[in-house]
Order: structure tokens, then C-alpha cells, then sequence
């Protein structure tokens, strides 16, 4: 559920406002009983649905247990309501981390929007974890960000992937976490087909 934040501010919604310009995409505005948002996307103000919507600074991808022992993910999407404009990208200032590195890989390549097809291609863009166990990979947005749907793409060979059910997962301080979306081994695509854009989308607004 999207709460009030010291970015967003309340004001009465009225359909002359929807398509008045704005500044910074992905800016969240409420209506004084929270029911109703406004987007700022593509310079323009635009209404979405709030009822399931999350709001957090950082989410992360976790699972507890992996396919070969250890996470390896090559591209992470994340989109604002209404928008098909990925929210991270190389340049934007979001910052991606994960529990660990092997390899001379990096999870800051994951934004990279490179089209891997080919697995040999994975320790110059991709994220591989070390050891066995629990796994993650965080993106601090640096302030509460709205987002409705996401997608990656894991290693190309196939493997490396959840063994069961893994979660997109929100927080508002980086410490204490809470399940935003829950998917199965199936959801998370792995194969040579080429890794951006991502092929398979997740709604978290249940639509």
C-alpha cells in the first residue's frame, strides 16, 4: 500500500490537472484521502491506481537457496505506473549492490541494458554471488519510489536460478524488509535468447 512520504504532497485531484507539466519522472503526488496518485511521467502529471502499490527507497531480489549454489542475474528492470521507460539504467543515479561478488562481476553492470546471448559473455555483464546460501541484489533509489512492475534475466546457460520461491522485497531504510511480490522457480527466465529487454514482465499490483 503507497503511504504519504516528505516528498509527496497533498492536493485536490481534478481532471485539469492530468497532463499539466512537471519535473522529475517517477514523482509521486497523493490526494488528501490517499485513494488517487498522480505520476510525474514523461513530463506530465498522469493518474494511477494506489490501492496495492508500493512505495519503498530500496527493494531487493532475495532468495535462500539457488540452483549451483549461488545467484548469477545479467539485467534487472523496474518500471513506474504507466510507464515502459526502465527506471534503471546506466547513468541514473540508482545505485545497485548485492551480498557478494566473484569473477570481476559487479551488480552496477546489471543496468547496463546489454543483450547478452551467449553465456561466455556473463563475467563482463552480469552478477555472480560466492558461496552457497542466501542470496540478494538491492537498488537504492535514493528516496521513496513507486514502482508497478519488474523483470530480469539470470544466466544464460540456464542454471543459477531459485531453486523455490524468491521475492522482490521493499524497504524504507535498507534494514527492515517486507514481501512486495513472491515467485516461483518459473518466473525467473534464464536461457540464450538474449537477456534485454527483459522477457518476462512482473506485475506486482496483481493486474
Amino acid at each position: 500500500m503507497a503511504t504519504l512520504n516528505s516528498r509527496a504532497r497533498s492536493l485536490a485531484l481534478s481532471e485539469d490537472r492530468i497532463g499539466e507539466s512537471c519535473t522529475g519522472d517517477g514523482r509521486v503526488t497523493y490526494s488528501t484521502d490517499q485513494q488517487r496518485m498522480l505520476l510525474c511521467s514523461r513530463g506530465s502529471w498522469q493518474r494511477v491506481r494506489t490501492d496495492v502499490l508500493p512505495e519503498f527507497r530500496y527493494y531487493r531480489i532475495f532468495a535462500t537457496s539457488w540452483t549451483n549454489g549461488y545467484l548469477l542475474m545479467c539485467n534487472l528492470s523496474m518500471f513506474a505506473p504507466g510507464s515502459t521507460e526502465d527506471l534503471l539504467f546506466d547513468g541514473s543515479g540508482v545505485v545497485l549492490t548485492s551480498d557478494s561478488a566473484t569473477g570481476g562481476s559487479t551488480a552496477a553492470q546489471l543496468d547496463d541494458h546489454y543483450n547478452i546471448t551467449v553465456d561466455s559473455q556473463w563475467p563482463q555483464r552480469c552478477i555472480q554471488t560466492s558461496n552457497s546460501g542466501a542470496h540478494w541484489i538491492q537498488v537504492d533509489f535514493g528516496s521513496p519510489t513507486v514502482i508497478e512492475r519488474f523483470g530480469l534475466h539470470g544466466y544464460p546457460g540456464g542454471s543459477h536460478k531459485p531453486t523455490g520461491n524468491w521475492f522482490l522485497q521493499g524497504s524504507v531504510d535498507g534494514s527492515s524488509w517486507e514481501v512486495v511480490w513472491t515467485g516461483e522457480p518459473e518466473d525467473w527466465p534464464t536461457g540464450p535468447g538474449g537477456s534485454y529487454p527483459v522477457s518476462l514482465v512482473h506485475d506486482i499490483s496483481g493486474d
